[in-house]
């Protein structure tokens, strides 16, 4: 599976919420990645998108259009 976070976070939420996890499914076989954005083709292929902290104006129109993509879980 893969999984890609969008997180402007870099602190301690992050490292317990988004960085631990994603390397833990790493060990298992997965492809995880985060990160600030995404490019298109890791929109378009990833099985799993995460958000965390994408609260500004532009973060949650964003968001919005992606969510409203069919194809993957948010």
């Amino acid at each position: 599976m893969k999984i890609h976070a969008l997180s402007t976070d870099t602190g301690g939420c992050h490292f317990y919420r988004i960085r631990t996890p994603l390397m833990a499914l790493r060990g298992l076989g997965h492809e995880t990645s985060w990160g600030v954005g995404a490019d298109a083709e890791t929109l378009n292929t990833a099985d799993v998108l995460i958000g965390q902290f994408l609260n500004g104006p532009e973060d949650l129109e964003g968001w919005k259009a992606i969510a409203e993509a069919p194809k993957r879980p948010l």
